[in-house]
């Protein structure tokens, strides 16, 4: 055999092998193209669907009897109480919701005491949550829990217990006998008009800041990991109105102001 027809045959079995090899990859970019393609078309289909099911409503309602107590219990969403209302209690929901999933709601009223607890679907994709503004008349005991959310209590006169998991809570202008806040991560932010009787306030992560009258208070104000600090108060074991400001990890400060 010469050497010009054994070249021209390892030329053609390298010519065929490039073209099987070229054909495997033309098949495979194929198959990308179209995954590719469903996957667009699939988020395009996905997005039109979130704009067309999405979007907010807001409902307001008037608890009309005789309102001792009030208790909120919300899955998601944040909540703003305001004090200083008239002898009914006023609730102003916003839903937020995707893919026509909306909170769901159910409050009683039994022997004065108002219960509302609002919970939501759970989502892969998308939101749902409600966010309230609630205003009650001063000297009536509220109770909010709201785990996925932050809580802000405004202008309130009374005994207050806050709970969140999951967000801050701020009271800039309070003037009760007992307010109870705590919070998983999130800060504590408490401003009073008045010396209250007790306020106890907790941080597993995040800061705890109360500024008070000045006076003489029962303070126990510490934390784990951060700073600790009082300052414009007169600590005494035998004061009048206690302070308890805590954190785990977080820093910590008293203040009082004149």
């Amino acid at each position: 055999m010469s050497a010009g027809y054994a070249a021209s045959r390892e030329a053609l079995r390298t010519s065929n092998a490039e073209e099987r090899h070229a054909r495997r990859l033309s098949s495979w970019g194929r198959l990308v193209a179209a995954s590719t393609f469903v996957l667009v078309a699939a988020a395009a289909s996905m997005t039109g669907l979130w704009a067309a099911t999405s979007g907010t409503r807001s409902t307001s309602f008037i608890a009309a009897g005789s309102v001792l107590r009030v208790e909120i219990d919300l899955e998601r969403g944040n909540l703003a109480l305001v004090g200083g209302g008239l002898d009914e209690v006023n609730v102003r929901r916003t839903d937020h919701f995707s893919y026509d999933h909306s909170p769901s709601e159910v409050r009683t009223l039994d022997d004065g005491v108002l219960r509302i607890r609002s919970s939501c679907a759970a989502l892969l994709v998308g939101s749902c949550f409600a966010d309230y503004r609630v205003t009650v008349s001063d000297n009536v005991p509220v109770v909010v829990r709201a785990p996925h959310g932050s809580i802000r209590l405004v202008s309130y006169r009374g005994s207050a217990e806050l709970d969140t998991t999951y967000g801050n809570i701020s009271v800039p202008s309070f003037c009760g006998f007992v307010l109870q806040a705590t919070t998983k991560t999130g800060d504590i932010d408490v401003h009073t008009g008045c010396s209250a009787d007790r306020l106890e306030l907790r941080a597993d992560t995040g800061d705890v800041t109360v500024s008070v009258p000045e006076g003489r208070y029962r303070v126990d104000a510490a934390t784990s990991n951060g700073s600790a600090s009082v300052r414009g108060v007169t600590e005494s074991d035998d004061a009048p109105w206690s302070i308890q400001a805590l954190s785990n990890t977080g820093n910590v400060t008293v203040l009082g102001a004149p």
